[in-house]
């Protein structure tokens, strides 16, 4: 995999039927993607919740996260990530739905 932009960007994956427990209350990194620009994490937490964070050094960050202990597990699942700074975005789609967003804080932190 070659550098992602994190300026503006798309994630975008399927977990294949059969794959995913989505409520058995476990920790699986889905993607993990680091280098000295920042750090995007997609991950299924020990919540049943989806979650992904975003950081692009001091040009902001966000995190997210959505339910999904109901997912059928037995059914294939899209997973997409977006984040824009200059719209200041990131947010989650499952199966091409929107489920989360955040606003992308650029304040000093």
């Amino acid at each position: 995999m070659g550098k992602l932009d994190f300026n503006q960007g798309t994630i975008n994956f399927w977990i294949p039927s059969g794959k995913l427990n989505y409520g058995n209350n476990k920790f699986i990194m889905l993607f993990n993607y680091e280098d000295e620009n920042g750090i995007i994490q997609i991950q299924k937490d020990k919540d049943n919740g989806l979650k992904v964070y975003y950081k692009y050094n001091n040009n902001g960050k966000c995190s997210l996260n959505t339910d999904v202990n109901n997912l059928d597990e037995n059914k294939r699942h899209m997973i997409t990530v977006t984040w824009s700074l200059p719209d200041k975005k990131v947010k989650l789609y499952i199966n091409a739905i929107l489920k989360s967003e955040c606003d992308i804080n650029t304040l000093p932190f």
